[in-house]
């Protein structure tokens, strides 16, 4: 058991370790708020990103800059390495287990409609009803 303990807390992130060792009292309490600089500064690197976050800070009325703040904090969050395993996971997904599951959620047919279903060459669009 100790072997299995020692592999996994050898697997985990800096910041897994530190938050372990705060909760078993081993270490500083470490404070869990993301540093925002590095993404404001990725933010503010991108013209049209900048744009669309003055537009929404003006179409919701909130005070500028706002949306920069939010959009900063929550990309400092980001887990690059999880983000980048959920979007493979995505990849396994085509459009026909999409449209299938969709299918089977709602049903196939619904009084007098059903399901459109198109193709472009051999590929189907959606299945057909």
């Amino acid at each position: 058991m100790q072997q299995v303990l020692d592999t996994a807390y050898e697997r985990t992130s800096d910041a897994e370790r530190a938050r372990f060792a705060e909760l078993s009292g081993d270490g500083p309490a470490v404070h869990t708020r993301p540093d925002t600089k590095e993404a404001d500064r990725r933010l503010a690197a991108d013209p049209h990103i900048g744009a669309a976050l003055e537009w929404l800070d003006q179409h919701a009325y909130r005070s500028p800059g706002a949306a920069r703040r939010a959009v900063a904090e929550q990309a400092a969050r980001v887990d690059a390495q999880e983000a980048y395993a959920r979007a493979t996971r995505r990849a396994w997904v085509d459009q026909r287990a999409v449209t299938d599951a969709l299918a089977e959620y709602y049903g196939r047919r619904h009084g007098d409609h059903g399901l459109y279903a198109g193709s472009c060459g051999k590929q189907a669009v959606t299945p057909a009803s």
